[in-house]
């Protein structure tokens, strides 16, 4: 029956790439990939859920989703994009600023490197070492999110937040030449310092967004460079589209490495064969995928109060020292959950209606800010997008745009193209 359903998902994943395409005449559309992410969700739930669900919940969880999906369809059809014109802006932009890009993206991998001795320094201050990180490390993993979110200082949040930005500011630069290069080593190798950031510091998550970044990046970059592609031989396409698949694979082959790291600094299955590690990699991959869904499920069945946007406007309410109440760990028979999906977080703000209706808004903004960088290209536009969708590729998980990064890692990428980017011939 699992393997039926899989199918039928992956049937399902094919037919949504297929009529959005035919919809909006773009490749590789991120409502495509939203829809694609949320559909697997959803195989995963009914695969593994382990717990009753009231009916009125289903039912509402059913409207939140057809209601998504009415959404995407109707957005889908916001193709008005001038190909030539996007086409045109967005090589003026890569010429224009070709070796400020360069030297931007020297400067990024030199900060990213800056990061990974500082993570080796703050590892080493909390008593670990590297054969300590690629073993069980629970204890230090803990140590680790004590002195982060307790005990560290201004001056190292400072330097920690500086060299963040920059290290995130270069897979998006990585990503926009490598496409304009048609050579994608710096996308490869920047993600490979970003999987050995998420080691040191043993998250998980840092790197799946900066592939969500990627992902991002190129939903903007096949589309608003299409004429190029027109341009190539059918033998050209074939070779672009193969390096641009081993990249990929690449990049999906370092994700299963990292669960496997993540899995082994747990404790999950210490000790057993390596077909058992790996066995339990994909179970927890899965879990991973599935439980803050059911979690929203538990959600929708407690009598809770609502906290009227304390958590949806969280990067506002933090400035007034305000943190919002969390539901704790939530048992969904597998393991806990401390998050509840981008919904359940609107849930909790504003009850079934609101929603139902933030969602549905925020895919909208997104889809508008998307065929807006589409019609006229710039880095900057193109970093608003990526923030966004990022949050929106990660809904499945929880609401990240109440982390103030997503909000002003764009401003600084605008302000640094305003100092250091040619303007005038272009918008950068």
């Amino acid at each position: 029956m699992i393997i039926l359903r899989l199918i039928a998902a992956l049937t399902l994943v094919y037919a949504i790439f297929s009529i959005i395409k035919k919809n909006s005449g773009l490749r590789f559309h991120p409502l495509s990939v939203f829809a694609s992410i949320w559909i697997m969700v959803i195989w995963g739930t009914c695969s593994t859920i382990q717990f009753k669900v009231p009916f009125e919940n289903v039912v509402y969880f059913a409207i939140l989703i057809f209601a998504s999906g009415i959404t995407i369809f109707l957005c889908s059809y916001m193709k008005s994009i001038d190909h030539r014109c996007s086409c045109v802006e967005y090589q003026k932009t890569i010429c224009s600023n070709y070796r400020a890009i360069k030297i931007t993206l020297i400067l990024c991998i030199l900060f990213r490197i800056l990061q990974l001795f500082y993570d080796l320094y703050i590892v080493k201050k909390l008593g670990g070492t590297i054969s300590v990180v690629f073993g069980d490390a629970q204890w230090l993993r803990q140590a680790y999110l004590s002195y982060s979110s307790d005990a560290m200082p201004f001056g190292a949040k400072l330097v920690s937040n500086i060299l963040n930005y920059f290290a995130e500011f270069g897979i998006i630069i990585a990503a926009l030449l490598s496409y304009y290069e048609k050579k994608y080593f710096s996308v490869v190798l920047t993600l490979f310092f970003s999987l050995l950031h998420a080691v040191f510091t043993m998250s998980k998550m840092s790197f799946f967004m900066d592939i969500c970044y990627v992902v991002s990046c190129f939903e903007v970059l096949i589309n608003v460079n299409s004429d190029s592609r027109a341009g190539m031989s059918s033998l050209q396409q074939k070779k672009e589209n193969k390096k641009m698949r081993r990249m990929f694979l690449i990049i999906g082959i370092g994700a299963i490495v990292l669960l496997g790291v993540v899995s082994m600094q747990r404790g999950y299955g210490t000790g057993d064969s390596f077909a058992k590690q790996l066995s339990t990699t994909f179970s927890k991959a899965i879990t991973y995928l599935v439980t803050p869904t059911m979690a929203f499920f538990k959600v929708l069945d407690m009598n809770i109060d609502l906290s009227w946007g304390t958590k949806t406007f969280n990067v506002f309410f933090k400035l007034l020292g305000y943190e919002f109440s969390t539901f704790g760990a939530i048992d969904v028979g597998t393991e806990d959950s401390t998050v509840y999906t981008m919904s359940g977080m609107f849930y909790a703000d504003f009850g079934m209606i609101g929603g139902l209706v933030l969602t549905v808004l925020f895919i909208i903004l997104c889809s508008k800010i998307y065929i807006k960088v589409l019609n006229k290209f710039s880095i900057s536009g193109l970093s608003l997008f990526i923030s966004l969708n990022t949050i929106l590729m990660m809904s499945f998980f929880t609401w990240m745009g109440r982390i103030t990064f997503f909000w002003t890692f764009p401003i600084f990428i605008s302000i640094y193209s305003k100092f250091f980017f040619r303007r005038g011939e272009n918008n950068v």
